[in-house]
């Protein structure tokens, strides 16, 4: 059976309604060899755009 992870709620989230999570605990580890890209997803569309010509 599986634990449930630490969670932290914020004064915001009970005024709004919106879901603020930050969890504490991780039960996988990072994965070696992944490339974490800053980019937005503007410019991570415009790039597959860019390869699939119409």
């Amino acid at each position: 059976m599986q634990r449930a992870l630490p969670v932290q709620w914020s004064a915001r989230s009970r005024k709004t309604g919106a879901s603020v999570v930050k969890l504490t605990t991780s039960y996988y580890p990072a994965q070696p060899g992944t490339e974490i890209r800053d980019i937005t997803v503007g410019g991570l569309l415009r790039e597959i755009a860019a390869t699939h010509p119409a």
